[in-house]
């Protein structure tokens, strides 16, 4: 930067302080750049402004040399304040604690939208300082939130306004978030919720998600002269593109009560339906599931089969009944993952769930290792219950990463004195296995976070688009190119044999079966392909295992232990599966 800029930012601080009551003043911070091995820099600030313009005064040189080390424009700064979150660049300097530490980060990309800073900097009292979180809350988990995701390495971002703006104008001139127009925050101490035309001025010092309105909801409040006209302008021929969440959809009968399967298990009429779930609708209706999904991470070719055909999706739902969350308590170590019934009483999942136990002698196994397996089950009216029953581990291979539970159900753990059919143990889905497609659509049913029972729709990804969807994933790493190569090539070399995709499915979700367009269960969500060096928590791609070899697996090895008896109920489960009866044959005659 030339000289003269550094003396017309000096001046435009100084003729905006002169003489004004809110420029007295006076503290100091720290701050640490990142080419300078954690020396801290001190700042004795004397004049109310932005945070940048205090570095840029006070640490001249050191600020010039780390833009000439790291060719970072201000747009590319992202400013820690300790371990509160981050702060944008036009930060007032009163709201900084006295001896607080900023620490400074370059990014390749843009992280903040360039922007005058023409605001007087009030004293602290008339701002409001609140965090946002990282991650999404209700129906904005999967949204794209903020100009670069850069930002997610960090838990929250710290977001000031003077007292009396709105929340939405805070967050339209904080120039970190993309442009949301209908939104809320939702507190994460209680779940308060406060709409985004709500003034600033009682969520200082308070953290908060980010939440969408559901779509249905938005149709019903937006359905005005404005929109009709729009539509009358669209030719019935090019039908809009939709959002949608599944996830939204399912939850969204819970204030109202009503659910999908209720209405159309006690009406038998899918208008009723429609008028219940109007997003249901539109989504059904809509011409491109991944368009519909919002998926930017790769470029899929479009979708010929759909779930979201009225039968597909009631046979998905019945279906999923079958999984169950899965809880490992074992040496003081609580694990929680997701299964689901193979058939009978025999439960699958993923072997990793069980590292912690890996080398305990089989016999020790009752005493230093508790399994439950947990089913929701639908009763209408809005209410779920859940069945708990203990389980103990029947067999597993480790290269393969499956692990097979029995459920001990005469010592099940309920409430209720009697049976119904909602609290046996659901169906299995062995018998509904398929073969692993090559593209297309994709499901998993599973407990993300040991929460909820959730599903998320999603793509697959090809294996020659695979090197270009992990690259898109990895795009904003792209300095660290030897590092990223050697991420690409494991996947490349790793995911010969596996199916790949994007999900929000990460820590609790192992072990969820993965469905295809026609309902049959193709693989064993298995996990995915993390960052480790620069974002350990967040996964490049997810992969699942294919179940048909997993079945020629365990076939193998009921053979080769003699288990007759089990190989019996195989067969029986198999019959009529072509895919299934195909593997049966193979293995029984080798």
């Amino acid at each position: 930067m030339a000289a003269s800029t550094w003396v017309k930012v000096k001046e435009e601080v100084k003729e905006k302080d002169v003489g004004s009551k809110q420029g007295q003043h006076s503290h100091q911070f720290r701050v640490k750049f990142p080419y300078d091995n954690n020396v801290e820099y001190t700042v004795s600030c004397k004049q109310p402004c932005t945070v940048l313009e205090a570095i840029k005064l006070h640490l001249e040189k050191e600020f010039m040399r780390m833009k000439e080390k790291t060719n970072c424009t201000d747009q590319k700064l992202i400013i820690q304040l300790g371990k509160k979150g981050i702060v944008p660049t036009h930060f007032p300097c009163t709201c900084i604690m006295n001896d607080e530490c900023l620490t400074i980060h370059c990014k390749t990309q843009e992280v903040e939208e360039a922007r005058d800073q023409h605001d007087e900097i009030l004293q602290r009292d008339k701002y409001s300082v609140f965090y946002i979180s990282k991650d999404g809350g209700q129906n904005a988990k999967s949204k794209k939130l903020f100009r670069s995701n850069a930002v997610k390495e960090f838990s929250y971002l710290c977001v000031y306004a003077k007292k009396g703006t709105t929340v939405e104008e805070a967050l339209q001139k904080d120039g970190r978030f993309n442009d949301l127009k209908d939104f809320k925050l939702s507190e994460e101490e209680d779940s308060k919720q406060h709409k985004c035309t709500q003034e600033v001025d009682n969520l200082d010092e308070k953290k908060f998600k980010i939440c969408l309105y559901r779509q249905t909801n938005h149709a019903n409040q937006k359905a005005n002269s404005e929109q009709l006209g729009q539509q009358n302008q669209t030719s019935t021929s090019e039908k809009p593109k939709h959002k949608f969440n599944t996830n939204s959809m399912l939850n969204q009968a819970q204030p109202s009560g009503n659910s999908v399967r209720r209405v159309i298990t006690e009406t038998g009429d899918t208008k009723k339906m429609y008028e219940l779930f109007p997003h249901l609708q539109e989504w059904i209706e809509s011409d491109s599931f991944p368009e519909t999904l919002e998926l930017k991470k790769e470029n899929f070719r479009k979708i010929k089969q759909s779930f979201s055909q009225t039968e597909r999706l009631m046979k998905l739902l019945k279906l999923g009944e079958s999984v169950c969350l899965v809880k490992i308590d074992a040496f003081k170590a609580i694990v929680q993952g997701t299964g689901f019934v193979l058939y009978d009483n025999f439960v699958l999942t993923n072997a990793h769930l069980f590292e912690v136990c890996m080398g305990l002698q089989k016999d020790k196994w009752p005493d230093h290792v508790k399994i439950n397996v947990v089913f929701t089950f639908e009763k209408g009216e809005g209410e779920s219950i859940k069945k708990e029953f203990k389980a103990n581990m029947w067999g597993g291979v480790i290269p393969l990463d499956y692990a097979i539970l029995e459920l001990d159900v005469e010592s099940q753990s309920s409430n209720q004195t009697t049976e119904t059919e909602e609290t046996k143990v659901p169906p299995g889905l062995l018998c509904k296995f398929g073969p692993s497609p090559k593209d297309g659509e994709a499901c998993i049913i599973g407990f993300p976070g040991g929460n909820e029972k959730e599903i998320d729709p999603t793509c697959i990804i090809t294996k020659e688009n695979i090197k270009e969807a992990v690259g898109k994933n990895l795009e904003e790493y792209k300095d660290y190119i030897f590092t990223l190569y050697s991420v690409s090539q494991e996947i490349e070399k790793s995911s010969k044999d596996c199916v790949t995709y994007n999900t929000f499915m990460y820590y609790g979700a192992s072990g969820s079966p993965v469905f295809d367009g026609f309902g049959r269960v193709f693989g064993l969500h298995t996990g995915g392909f993390f960052f480790g060096f620069v974002k350990p928590k967040e996964s490049v791609i997810e992969l699942a295992l294919p179940l048909l070899a997993i079945f020629a697996d365990f076939v193998g090895q009921l053979k080769k232990s003699g288990n007759n008896k089990q190989l019996e109920r195989i067969q029986a489960e198999a019959k009529g599966n072509p895919y299934l009866e195909q593997e049966l044959n193979r293995q029984l005659r080798d």
